[in-house]
């Protein structure tokens, strides 16, 4: 009996495929004709408020108050070195993210992002899998997606991935500028 519904399910799968493949493609052909009629919107207020929350989210997961308040109910057996290298492990995690964003907060918090910006590709670019997965937690993600969502300038993913923004991982000039300034000075 499992035999007949394990053959029912592959075919339908079988069936459904080429449906499926011609939803996706008609889909695609459709993106660059929405694109040369929907415009960016790029809400610099919103971005400004969404940036200062990511940056807020990522100076709380570092930050020795949060930290010992969290571990404190759950590890009373831990001494003060504990705690203490918990913070620094943290901070070593934190840190870099922060070196990697902020040239990109101080021009949003300007109200400056000149050009949708794959905001999340380009933080996941500087860390390995391994390291995001120390930091994926919805304290950072939810901030980072919703900056993400309004660094795309009101385009769907779909939209988005088929832009030069997207593909050719284009960066705000103000933002390369900003890096520039940060790089010479050593702290970027």
């Amino acid at each position: 009996m499992i035999w007949i519904w394990f053959a029912v399910i592959v075919a339908l799968i079988f069936a459904a495929k080429p449906l499926a493949f011609r939803i996706v493609k008609k889909f695609q052909k459709d993106i660059p004709d929405i694109l040369n009629t929907k415009p960016i919107v790029l809400d610099q207020e919103a971005i400004k408020i969404a940036a200062n929350e990511f940056m807020q989210a990522l100076l709380d997961w570092k930050s020795e108050r949060n930290i010992r308040e969290t571990i404190v109910p759950y590890r009373p057996e831990w001494g003060e070195q504990e705690i203490l290298d918990c913070i620094e492990w943290s901070e070593s995690l934190i840190d870099p993210m922060i070196k990697v964003y902020q040239p990109v907060y101080d021009v949003a918090i300007q109200k400056e992002i000149d050009q949708p910006f794959d905001l999340s590709g380009y933080i996941h670019s500087f860390f390995t899998g391994f390291y995001w997965s120390e930091v994926d937690y919805p304290e950072i993600d939810k901030p980072l997606s919703k900056l993400s969502e309004l660094m795309r300038g009101g385009l769907s993913h779909e939209e988005f991935w088929e832009t030069d923004y997207y593909k050719k991982h284009l960066v705000p000039k103000k933002v390369q500028e900003r890096m520039e300034e940060l790089r010479k000075i050593g702290k970027y």
